[in-house]
């Protein structure tokens, strides 16, 4: 496939292996600072940015502002809050975005000695299920879903869920089961 697929937020290498064993080799998934690389201008040429960002701090709202203005095609797997967010709106007015949404639950590797408050027994560490020793330990503290936007709109068309999978067109198809595990102050 010659088909070029950024993820600017690098955890461990392991999107891009996956990705490579799916037919996808051209991925750029490298340890560099994706604020600083935009910042300068240096935004590696891709065809889609297909990303799962940290949801701490201002990275979800970062990752929203330079999709909003990127002119290609994105994938991003966040939590179902992110779509109550104010910044969610204002970074994606006018857009046509769809959701791809998993009929169950997904599960999270989190490399090992990625968590503090994991690895230190804190309040986070009951939450994080069992391990595994190449993997990490495995999570799944919220709801998540993919926000897809920038697809011309025959691909758009053309698009059917993939196997395990829920299309939905706007907000407003989500399951209900997607939307009522956000507390009702931030309901989609």
């Amino acid at each position: 496939a010659t088909l070029r697929i950024y993820d600017p937020y690098f955890c461990n290498g392991a999107v891009a292996r996956h990705l490579a064993k799916l037919g996808f080799p051209l991925v750029h998934n490298t340890n560099e600072d994706f604020y600083a690389i935009v910042a300068a201008g240096r935004v590696p040429e891709h065809d889609v940015l297909l990303t799962n960002p940290p949801y701490s701090a201002d990275h979800p709202q970062r990752l929203l502002d330079f999709v909003a203005h990127n002119g290609r095609p994105w994938l991003a797997l966040m939590p179902n809050w992110i779509c109550e967010r104010e910044y969610f709106a204002t970074a994606t007015r006018g857009a046509r975005l769809f959701y791809v949404v998993p009929l169950k639950r997904y599960h999270y590797w989190t490399p090992r000695g990625r968590r503090a408050d994991v690895v230190a027994g804190g309040s986070k560490a009951k939450t994080h299920g069992h391990s595994n020793a190449s993997l990490g330990v495995r999570t799944s503290p919220f709801v998540s879903f993919w926000y897809v936007g920038g697809c011309p709109r025959e691909v758009r068309d053309a698009l059917r869920a993939p196997e395990g999978c829920r299309l939905c067109q706007a907000l407003a198809d989500l399951p209900p089961a997607v939307r009522d595990s956000v507390s009702s102050s931030h309901r989609c």
